[in-house]
Order: structure tokens, then C-alpha cells, then sequence
């Protein structure tokens, strides 16, 4: 919004375009010769369309949210986040059958899921026998994975994937993350303030508390089941490594390489940059190696990253 109004761009404008950074098309200036006659500003929404709700500015952010949790889009949202694949990876579960789910009111929050039986989904559209006992086994499996992926799928402002990772490695468990101050949180490495504030300010939350006891009570596990802090081996060849994958694994797959990565203590992201440790490069490798090597990054290959993977056993 605070970019439209500061350029002036309506609808129906011919803007000029250009690359910023060499890469995000940037709108430059407005055609004002051919803006239509009749043409206005635009309108900057105030409330919620779905709940009409006042919409909150938070400092430093480009977007405009609607926080009230009552709110209908976010409920179901919420929801869809929650059953993601990187969340608790619930098969089948998508915006689609949420929508239908909440309509017919037999969901208001992820804890409802868990209270799902055959007869319920039945009711849904194009849902037969099978669609239904798949969607319910997808659903219990979901109960036993380690708690980061729930702590992730809770969707607390500014706690990713790996963060909900580290938070659980340190903690051990939910409840004992619950229990943690900022000071506890933030100084654990990769976290920070910002995170710690956010987490302390999620927990503090009466329907949050109520809502973790919802889910242990319904026999979502609660714990970390994964390597913890301690146990992940400080003389790893990648202990504390920046590590990035690219090209075509033959013997194993992303996921797989990853994992054992982060087992063995290494930071695996998505991009390379100066603070890049290491490039594990496989087949067809593109724009990531370039770039590693003119940065002279240390680049090793598929077959050497296994030999020392064997050698780390």
C-alpha cells in the first residue's frame, strides 16, 4: 500500500518496468499520458473482507493483517498451514476440504481434526470409504511426529522450519518451551530476541495454553523425537558448516542428504553466498556452482560428500 501511494499507481496505469538488483521487476515511473480520464487512487483496505475486522500496520512491514483470531480466513488458513508438509504433513488435507470442514462447522481450530470420525467426512463432498479412511489415517500418523513440525504448524510469527527445529533440539519439548523466558530462548545460537519475544508473546495467550492442552489431550505428541543439541557430534567434518545442495543426487535423495547434514550439525540453506562453507554439488548443477566458484567456496562432489558420510558412521 505505502508503495502504490507513494508512486501513485492506479488501475488501469501504463507504468514503466525495470530490474531491480538485476531481478525483481520493479515498477520505475507511471505513463501519465495514457492514464484513463476517468481513473482514481487506490483504495487502501482498512478492514478485514472477510470479518471486517480494523487491519493493523505493524511496524516495518509491508503488509496490512487482520489479527483477530476469530477471524473465519485465518481459522481456516491456520488449518491448512498446520496440515502442510513441512507442518504436520497430513495427505489430503487442503484448502478445499478445510473450507468444506469449517462450513459445516466440524472444525474451529487444528485440535478439532483429531475429533474427526468416518461419519463426519462422509458428509463432505466426493468423499467415499476410501477418500475417508485415508484422510483419517493421514490424520493419525500425524499424532506421532516429533514436535517440531507442530511447533511449526502452530504458525508463530517468525519461527520457521528451522527454528522450530533448534527451539525443540534446546527444549526438549513443548511444554518446556512454554516454560522458557526471552532471556532463555534468546540465547540460544540462530534464535535471537525477535524470535524469543514472539514465542514468550504466542505462549503468554490463554487459548494458545488451552489449545496445546486441546491437542496432548486428543494424544498429539508433544516431544522432540530427534537428535538433541547434545547429541549431534561436535568433530563432524560438517559440524557448524553453511551447507548448500545442488544438481541431481544419484544415491540418495535432497531430503535424505539434508537430514544427515543437520544430524551431523551442519546449517543447510538454499542459497549460496560469502558466508557459504560448502557446495555439495551434483548432477547438472547450475547457477549455485557458478556462483560458489567465483565466491571460492569449497565445492565437493556427490561421491566424496558419501565416502565421508561412510567414514562419519
Amino acid at each position: 500500500p505505502d508503495y502504490l501511494m507513494q508512486k501513485d499507481i492506479r488501475v488501469g496505469d501504463t507504468v514503466k518496468l525495470h530490474k531491480a538488483g538485476d531481478i525483481i521487476p520493479e515498477i520505475s515511473e507511471v505513463v501519465l499520458k495514457q492514464r484513463p480520464a476517468t481513473s482514481q487512487p487506490t483504495e487502501i483496505l482498512t478492514n478485514c473482507p472477510v470479518c471486517q475486522a480494523k487491519l493493523v500496520h505493524l511496524d516495518e512491514e509491508v503488509a496490512l493483517r487482520c489479527i483477530n483470531p476469530k477471524c473465519p480466513a485465518l481459522i481456516k488458513e491456520s488449518i491448512v498451514h498446520f496440515a502442510s508438509r513441512d507442518a504436520m504433513e497430513i495427505t489430503g488435507l487442503g484448502p478445499r476440504i478445510v473450507e468444506q470442514l469449517y462450513r459445516q462447522n466440524l472444525v474451529a481450530d487444528v485440535a478439532d481434526l483429531y475429533r474427526l470420525e468416518a461419519n463426519d467426512l462422509l458428509k463432505l463432498d466426493k468423499f467415499k470409504e476410501k477418500s475417508t479412511q485415508n484422510l483419517l489415517t493421514a490424520i493419525d500418523h500425524s499424532r506421532h511426529n516429533s514436535a517440531e513440525r507442530l511447533l511449526y504448524g502452530l504458525g508463530i510469527r517468525h519461527v520457521g522450519i528451522k527454528a522450530a527445529r533448534l527451539l525443540l533440539q534446546n527444549f526438549g519439548s513443548v511444554e518446556q518451551l512454554m516454560q522458557a523466558d526471552e532471556d532463555q530462548i534468546a540465547g540460544l545460537a540462530s534464535i535471537g530476541p525477535t524470535i524469543a519475544q514472539s514465542v514468550v508473546t504466542y505462549f503468554a495467550n490463554q487459548e494458545v495454553k488451552q489449545l496445546i492442552a486441546e491437542l496432548s489431550a486428543v494424544g498429539v505428541n508433544l516431544k522432540y523425537l530427534g537428535q538433541t543439541s547434545a547429541a549431534i557430534p561436535s568433530d563432524s567434518f560438517f559440524s557448524h558448516k553453511r551447507v548448500v545442495l545442488t544438481g541431481k543426487l544419484e544415491n540418495l535423495t535432497r531430503s535424505q542428504a539434508k537430514k544427515w547434514l543437520e544430524a551431523h550439525g551442519a546449517q543447510v540453506t538454499g542459497s549460496v553466498s560469502a558466508k557459504t562453507d560448502l557446495l555439495i554439488a551434483g548432477q547438472a548443477a547450475g547457477s549455485k556452482l557458478t556462483k560458489a566458484q567465483s565466491l571460492k567456496v569449497e565445492i565437493m562432489t556427490e561421491n566424496r560428500f558419501i565416502e565421508l558420510m561412510e567414514a562419519e558412521k
